[in-house]
């Protein structure tokens, strides 16, 4: 009897699997062409912040490699 369940589970799933992706193509508006790609395109923000994470850490390695002016340092 445990089996028969664990099939009709196995085949309600496999059922809910075939059908979803015909309910939500069903649901969603329909789009229109895409516009074209613009010739002035800015780099992305992921990269702009990238860059501004490596110049701080740069910043932060090279004010620790400036020499110490203290005379008990040896």
């Amino acid at each position: 009897m445990d089996h028969t369940r664990n099939l009709f589970i196995l085949f309600f799933l496999a059922i809910c699997c075939l059908v979803a992706p015909d309910i939500a193509l069903a649901t969603m508006p329909s789009v229109g062409t895409p516009p074209a790609p613009a010739n002035n395109i800015s780099p992305p923000a992921p990269f702009i912040g990238l860059l501004i994470t490596f110049v701080c850490i740069a910043i932060v390695i090279l004010v620790n490699l400036i020499p110490s002016g203290r005379k008990d340092v040896k």
